[in-house]
């Protein structure tokens, strides 16, 4: 069956209606369509279009930007056996004075063991296979701190070095 439209010409169907229209023209689609149907999708996209442009435009639209997070050193200290002697690895902790730390303590061993930082963070026991976090700020001031296992005061601490 032949197309009967018309060269150049086109068709748009609206609902149970079959309308000719002018391809290319803004109202190619509203040719034969009552004005109030034409009045109303008129309205509705002027308004779209403009709520559009007024959020795009509009300061409050954007989002505030966040506030910078303050940087946290993540440092992870693993009691392992070393020759025999349960020591806590690193042996030396470096820090930048005032910085804000994270400890990971990472037990490796099947008893429990105590980490203990005089004046810098609070005691804490770590059981055997279980990671605890200790946060705190290191000192404004230069100087090493000894930490131990005071769980075993035999046990290998070693220093927490403030620059």
């Amino acid at each position: 069956m032949k197309n009967p439209t018309p060269r150049g010409m086109g068709f748009f169907i609206w609902p149970c209606r079959q309308v000719w229209y002018a391809p290319g023209t803004i109202l190619e689609p509203f040719l034969g369509v009552s004005s109030m149907k034409k009045s109303f999708a008129f309205l509705s996209a002027a308004v779209l279009s403009l709520a559009g442009i007024a959020q795009a435009e509009t300061p409050a639209a954007k989002k505030p930007a966040a506030p910078a997070a303050e940087q946290v050193d993540k440092i992870t200290v693993t009691n392992k056996l070393v020759d025999g002697k349960k020591t806590w690895l690193p042996a030396d902790i470096k820090l930048k004075a005032g910085e804000k730390v994270e400890l990971s303590l990472v037990n490796t061993l099947a008893e429990p063991h105590g980490f203990n930082a005089p004046g810098m963070a609070q005691d804490v026991v770590v059981n055997a296979n279980e990671t605890k976090v200790v946060s705190f700020t290191a000192p404004k001031e230069a100087g090493t701190v000894k930490y131990t296992c005071h769980l075993h005061p035999a046990h290998v601490g070693g220093n927490i070095i403030v620059q």
